[in-house]
């Protein structure tokens, strides 16, 4: 469950606490006792007694969990939907999610549904959860995709690490050393001539060559240009870019929007930002004015889901809500 959305001492986008899914669902917050994890309710009491090795966060109703060595998901009343059998799990996605039955090299990954049953056999080397019907799967070092019913799309053809997700019919993909993006048939619509390239969000995508990022709109035409030393995704109409040593936020025309003045920052959701500066560690919000002073600074900041923020601060671990106000502190 490494590879998932799961709980870790750091707290990132996924795995710093609230339920994802609709307004119907009730919250649960991932936090950790000791060191096992259960999960918090919008009051910060225990809705779910932490029992658990390593759990994500709830996704669709869904939540991956690991119990005595083996993995499942359990529902937002804490029962389990899918039998803690498998030896991991990846993240659920339109349905389906990577599973293996044993850890280690040479154990084959597969699909299994929501209820736990066994949608395609075990044969990949390695396999990624499905987006927008596709899914990047692996045999012998090269890259191809399936759908959702383990058919083979896209030949495995493919070089790099890992396979780039698809978003609006692109996805980035290797070609020797260099990157591009492909659609949903495999053909390049933006040619391999760059060195990293990042899964599109809000219609455009970072890439980088010669250590210098900037981005591309979904013809290959290149928006911000390649004149930053990193730049984030595009979230909440802005991006995080990197000049020597110090962060700002740009929009999409290029214009600094937030002034370079941060040693780091994260990107926008829902409103807020988690940066640093010599002051220490706090939340921004969308015009660059930090958020919650009352709160003073913080070890850690993660990002705000389903209306909720953890963060580290001495020997705590806390979570607010958008208003700033605490809805739980406890011991680390």
């Amino acid at each position: 469950m490494s590879r998932l959305p799961v709980a870790a001492g750091t707290v990132l986008l996924l795995c710093l606490g609230a339920s994802t899914a609709g307004a119907k669902d009730p919250v649960r917050i991932l936090m950790s006792k000791g060191d096992l994890w259960g999960f918090l309710d919008e009051r910060g009491a225990w809705a779910i007694e932490p029992r658990f090795a390593e759990a994500g966060v709830f996704n669709d109703g869904i939540a991956l969990v690991e119990l005595d060595g083996r993995e499942g998901a359990i529902d937002p009343q804490g029962r389990f939907v899918v039998p803690a059998e498998q030896a991991e799990i990846f993240a659920f996605s339109e349905g389906l999610a990577p599973f293996r039955r044993e850890k280690g090299m040479g154990s084959p990954w597969g699909y299994i549904n929501r209820k736990g049953e066994v949608v395609v056999e075990p044969r990949f080397d390695f396999a990624y959860p499905h987006k927008e019907g596709l899914a990047g799967v692996s045999i012998g070092g090269r890259w191809g995709y399936v759908d959702t019913t383990g058919a083979l799309v896209i030949p495995m053809q493919f070089d790099g690490y890992s396979p780039g997700e698809f978003s609006g019919g692109l996805a980035p993909a290797f070609q020797g050393e260099r990157c591009g993006y492909i659609d949903r048939q495999g053909a390049w619509v933006i040619q391999p001539t760059y060195e990293t390239c990042r899964e599109f969000q809000e219609d455009l995508a970072s890439v980088e060559t010669g250590g210098r990022w900037g981005h591309l709109d979904r013809t290959g035409a290149v928006v911000v240009p390649l004149e930053y030393d990193y730049a984030q995704s595009f979230t909440e109409g802005v991006a995080g870019v990197l000049k020597g040593e110090t962060w700002g936020f740009i929009d999409r025309g290029n214009r600094v929007v937030i002034p370079f003045r941060f040693s780091q920052v994260d990107g926008f959701n829902e409103g807020f930002s988690g940066v640093q500066d010599a002051e220490g560690r706090y939340f921004i919000d969308s015009k660059g004015r930090r958020a919650f002073p009352k709160l003073g600074t913080m070890d850690s900041a993660g990002f705000f889901v389903g209306g909720y923020a953890q963060f580290d601060q001495g020997e705590d671990r806390v979570v607010i809500d958008r208003r700033g106000k605490v809805v739980y502190r406890g011991k680390r």
